[in-house]
């Protein structure tokens, strides 16, 4: 009965939230569109409220693709998918092999430039948290030649399996199992 006269004058373009505790019942309207629906009914809690999400910018990258990305709460947006072109070690030996190994690191070199310059528009998304995925040397070796406005930002390093957009993915499905919360009577209220 009390949830049929929170929505009696239809459901709000942008959609409506509602938080159910015993017989208390709250409500609230985002001010951006929602594009889910969860039913939850349980001892644990998540919350979706808009004003507790945060842009986390997500910096995905092993040394053969890598892909920047920004969350907001259940929205991903893709801003750059990089592809190295650089060659794989070699088998070759002799005089060569310095050579080789030379360029290759120097192609590197480039590609993480690459990915670094690709990073600063996270800045214009207002990112106020980075994620570094991937293989610890190379996220190691982006990350240290980030803009310095990205490197003053709280900073998690998560191991993925993957890089790319498959290690965007694989970073959020990690950070859904975080924003898991125990109810309490602050958070009903917000």
């Amino acid at each position: 009965m009390k949830i049929q006269n929170c929505i009696s004058g239809g459901i709000p373009e942008n959609g409506l939230v509602l938080y159910a505790e015993d017989s208390h019942i709250r409500t609230s309207i985002p001010r951006t569109p929602l594009n889910k629906s969860v039913y939850n009914c349980g001892n644990e809690f998540i919350i979706y409220e808009e004003d507790s999400w945060e842009i986390i910018g997500i910096i995905s990258s092993d040394n053969t693709e890598s892909a920047i990305s920004a969350i907001r709460g259940g929205l991903i947006i893709f801003i750059e998918e990089h592809s190295s072109g650089v060659s794989g070690k070699h088998g070759r030996g002799g005089q060569s092999q310095r050579r080789y190994m030379h360029n290759r690191e120097r192609e590197l070199h480039d590609y993480y430039k690459r990915v670094a310059e690709g990073a600063k528009s996270l800045i214009e998304y207002g990112c106020s948290s980075l994620i570094m995925a991937g293989p610890w040397i190379t996220k190691r070796r982006v990350y240290d030649i980030l803009d310095y406005r990205l490197k003053s930002l709280p900073v998690e390093f998560i191991d993925c399996e993957y890089s790319g957009s498959a290690g965007v993915y694989q970073v959020i499905n990690r950070l859904k199992e975080k924003r898991i919360y125990k109810p309490t009577s602050n958070q009903m209220m917000r």
